[in-house]
């Protein structure tokens, strides 16, 4: 297990990562870190010295399952690119985002445009959503983006272990899960800390129920969009506890 922070094309998120890396670092683990890259390792590393930390090409590759924790959906293209690059392995992803983000214009920097881009550089890769909750006709373009979609509405009626299930039948034996988490999936009566709130969420049970399921196929796990200036204590609580479940598996 490794878990790295990004920082990728100078975000200006920037705070919002180093806030929760000082949390993390502060509750669970100890922080490698430089200046000169874009990633940082706060793997374990009980003596605290000061050890190179690797390039995001390093830390992708890297052996394990491996936890990124960056500012916005920018990740993803960074990431499966130096993955890609370098690495034979297939991977089916799932990605858990309350927006289809269908609206608006495709030059616009949203996780659909993004998984549009990977459907047309990677076509063999698999896509899964999980938690959209749109109430207009425009998430309907979905499926030129992913070829499975669970609305929050069907995890309601089916059960998150059904969904997970589901998910497992359709990954191919020998492939590996790449799950993205946009933390705005979440219901937002427990959990605000991220840009754009939308009411009728899953719960964290749910979300740590679906990771569980995944045990021995995940291989990549992003975590995006949380916003530390305005979270509390519980929600900072909230993030400790999804990287502790992810560590687990």
């Amino acid at each position: 297990m490794n878990i790295f922070f990004l920082d990728i094309l100078q975000s200006s998120k920037n705070n919002d990562i180093t806030i929760t890396r000082k949390f993390l670092e502060h509750n669970r683990c100890s922080l490698r870190t430089s200046r000169k890259w874009n990633a940082v390792n706060i793997s374990s590393n009980p003596s605290r010295e000061k050890i190179k930390s690797p390039t995001i090409s390093e830390a992708i590759n890297s052996s394990g399952v491996r936890i990124f924790i960056a500012p916005d959906h920018r990740s993803t293209g960074v990431l499966l690119s130096n993955f890609k690059l370098h690495s034979q392995t297939k991977i089916h992803m799932v990605v858990l985002d309350a927006h289809s983000d269908c609206q608006g214009s495709t030059e616009l920097l949203t996780n659909y445009n993004v998984m549009l881009w990977i459907t047309e550089k990677f076509p063999n890769i698999k896509k899964t959503i999980v938690g959209f909750r749109d109430t207009d006709r425009s998430s309907d373009n979905l499926s030129h983006a992913y070829s499975n979609i669970f609305p929050t509405s069907l995890v309601n009626t089916h059960g998150i272990e059904n969904i997970a299930s589901y998910i497992l039948d359709t990954v191919n034996p020998s492939d590996k899960i790449w799950l993205s988490i946009d933390l705005d999936v979440l219901d937002p009566l427990l959990f605000t800390a991220v840009n754009t709130p939308i009411s009728g969420g899953l719960l964290p049970r749910e979300i740590f129920t679906l990771i569980q399921a995944l045990e021995g196929k995940l291989a990549i796990a992003e975590i995006v969009e949380f916003t530390s200036a305005t979270a509390t204590r519980s929600e900072f609580l909230f993030m400790a506890d999804l990287v502790s479940v992810l560590c687990e598996i």
